[in-house]
């Protein structure tokens, strides 16, 4: 059944709308779907763009402004974006980055399409909202699609074409709005003085932990050389970098990984070796990254999309995970909820997810990071798999029983 909403066929009414595809599988897979399905039902001059496809190319100036004019030229943008991993995709995440850092104020109404399997796609679509808020963009509404299904279905064909009948009629954007929803989560604290901050004492039982982090030119890896001192000679300690120093591919979405129980890039780069060397051989991970616009760095994000590989091993279990994070300002709630709900779904032991924004000066800090190392090494010696409580004294830390620090 074909449903003809026939808007816009007078010359004077036509607009120009930039269809912003965020799959990195360009014009394969669901989110060509919805592309074809609203060039077809509606009569307006429509682009198509595939930006993951080209991020490569994201790098040349002449190549990022011709996009940017793009998105200025048109009368109105419509957002088509699969989910990876309860978020966007790790490709996408990076072009939002680079968009964002041109501090352009784009005042254009928008219209955000998701295509997930329904599991926590609304990260992906709060994020997405609010970083396009962030640059002028005015978000009409959010249309949540079961993957291609949705235009199987008469009812969801009736749904979807109202709400973009509604959108391209009403092509009249509001004022831009400087309001940020973000905010932090926890509040400065006075932590008690410590002892010496030295290296801590070796015990008879060494744990190996991964120190995962950006690469030594982020401002997080400053981060990862403090907790690897203070972890001293107590653990078998080893920094990882997972810049475009090493050689991993971003996700595409192939789902090989779902249906066969192989990623189509298992032969082409080095994900399998580095996931043995920084997971499975690890007893716990602590992963260091610098907040971008709001959200992991990309190269934290490509990690994770990547790791939907080892989904059905839960590659985390009686592993402990802890996230340290560096930002020039405030950390947002839904990064914490996302972090905190990646970890449990691979069934880590979150031990906490800390940030410098959480304290007043560095000495806190440094107490802290000194805090957090000696708790995560003490449950694993320990071997302590259980949430005991929250500890509201130290914001991230998940852990009380027993702990030294509460002793």
């Amino acid at each position: 059944m074909e449903f003809k909403y026939i808007i816009g066929i007078m010359e004077e009414n036509r607009k120009k709308i930039l269809i912003i595809s965020a799959s990195p599988k360009g014009k394969r897979g669901d989110n060509k779907h919805y592309t074809d399905f609203i060039c077809d039902e509606f009569q307006h001059d429509f682009e198509i763009v595939y930006p993951s496809v080209n991020l490569k190319k994201f790098s040349d100036e002449a190549y990022l402004l011709q996009f940017l004019s793009k998105i200025e030229s048109a009368d109105a943008i419509i957002w088509i974006t699969p989910v990876y991993v309860f978020h966007l995709p790790a490709q996408f995440l990076k072009i939002l980055n680079i968009i964002n850092e041109k501090k352009r104020k784009f005042h254009k109404p928008s219209l955000i399409i998701s295509t997930s399997i329904h599991l926590c796609e609304n990260y992906a679509e709060n994020y997405l909202a609010e970083s396009l808020k962030e640059m002028g963009f005015s978000i009409h509404k959010t249309y949540s699609a079961f993957l291609a299904n949705d235009l199987q279905s008469i009812n969801k064909c009736l749904s979807l074409n109202t709400i973009i009948e509604q959108f391209l009629l009403g092509l009249i954007p509001p004022p831009p709005t400087n309001q940020n929803k973000f905010s932090p989560t926890v509040s400065p604290v006075n932590l008690p003085s410590m002892p010496s901050l030295s290296p801590l004492k070796s015990s008879l039982t060494k744990r190996k932990i991964s120190l995962v982090c950006d690469g030594e030119l982020s401002k997080s890896f400053e981060f990862a050389k403090r907790v690897s001192f203070y972890l001293g000679d107590t653990a078998d300690v080893a920094i990882h970098h997972i810049d475009d120093s090493i050689n991993v591919i971003p996700c595409c979405g192939a789902l090989k990984c779902l249906t066969e129980d192989y990623c189509v890039f298992d032969a082409s780069d080095d994900y399998m070796k580095i996931y043995e060397n920084i997971v499975k051989d690890s007893d716990s991970i602590i992963f260091f990254s610098d907040i971008q616009n709001n959200f992991v760095s990309y190269h934290l994000k490509r990690f994770i999309d990547r790791s939907f590989r080892y989904l059905h091993e839960e590659q985390y279990e009686n592993k402990y995970i802890g996230y340290i994070l560096f930002s020039e300002k405030n950390v947002p709630s839904e990064l914490i909820n996302y972090l905190t709900l990646f970890t449990k779904f691979q069934m880590g032991q979150l031990v906490g997810i800390m940030s410098n924004a959480f304290y007043n000066n560095d000495l806190d800090l440094d107490k802290s990071l000194y805090n957090f190392s000696l708790s995560l090494n003490y449950l694993a010696e320990n071997a302590i798999l259980s949430p005991n409580g929250y500890e509201h004294d130290a914001p991230w830390l998940v852990y009380k029983k027993n702990c030294p620090r509460f002793l």
